[in-house]
């Protein structure tokens, strides 16, 4: 049996309305450069720290 799909009231649909035209007003009165730094870089990978590597150090033997 599917679920049943959630409909949006009135009052999102316009609250959602006014958020969009704030965001492009807001956009139109930025800067080129403020532009620019507001968009997200994709040719920047997401620095992620690595896990220690689970291997055994091996130790050298001492020659007697």
């Amino acid at each position: 049996m599917p679920a049943k799909k959630r409909r949006t009231t009135a009052k999102q649909k316009t609250a959602a309305r006014k958020n969009i035209k704030k965001a492009q007003k807001k956009w139109q009165g930025m800067s080129s450069k403020a532009r620019k730094k507001a968009m997200p870089n994709p040719s920047r990978k997401k620095v992620t720290k690595r896990k220690a590597s689970t291997k055994k150090k091996t130790t050298k033997k001492k020659k007697r």
